[in-house]
């Protein structure tokens, strides 16, 4: 499982509701730098970032919602490098009614290109986090952190080791990427729904 300092990285983050139905997200991150670590090293510094992304939301996930694992894939090197576990997070703490499935948080990072951005939909949230379709405040709040998480720079400063957020604007050779430059939380809450309503069938 090589990882080298430039290289593109997808990292999804696996979860389920009910043991049945899959939540993922897909991430892309590029290896800043190595500093004085490992491999190993590395792979925890991105997991531990994926779980500083969700950390936050925790109170407001269903206890039926699990955290599975976390995939990384070195996208330049077309290598998988493995499946690990969550550090610290096993499942949503709270015992209300979740909302339906296609009800998500949709959060997106800015890059400098126009019309190049990463977005979020994040599903599985309780019915009190919201009041009439709009987020309460104080989830508001811990929803907007999580979007910071998602798109700075993660550091380990004892390492020296630097993991850069990144979106993808190609598929293949070669992978081309770009930094966040900010973010945008939607108080809203965000169907699922990809097409203008009254369009299409």
């Amino acid at each position: 499982m090589p990882i080298s300092v430039n290289d593109v990285l997808r990292v999804v983050a696996k979860m389920n509701l009910n043991d049945a139905d899959d939540v993922q997200a897909a991430y892309n991150v590029v290896v800043g730098d190595m500093g004085t670590g490992t491999e190993l090293d590395f792979i925890d510094l991105t997991t531990e970032w994926v779980n500083d992304i969700y950390s936050g939301l925790v109170d407001n996930l269903p206890d039926n919602l699990h955290f599975d694992s976390i995939e990384m894939f070195n996208i330049t090197d077309n290598e998988p490098i493995g499946t690990f576990d969550w550090p610290t997070l096993t499942s949503g703490s709270s015992g209300a009614q979740h909302m339906p499935n296609s009800d998500t948080c949709y959060m997106f990072g800015r890059t400098q290109v126009p019309k190049c951005r990463g977005a979020k939909y994040m599903p599985g949230m309780t019915e009190t986090a919201h009041n009439d379709g709009l987020w309460d405040t104080a989830f508001l709040a811990s929803y907007a952190n999580s979007l910071s998480n998602w798109i700075t720079v993660a550091e380990d400063v004892v390492l020296d080791q630097v993991l850069i957020p990144v979106v993808q604007r190609t598929i293949g050779a070669p992978t081309l990427v770009e930094n966040f430059v900010g973010g945008v939380v939607r108080a809203v809450v965000q169907p699922l729904l990809r097409r203008k309503i009254g369009r299409g069938s």
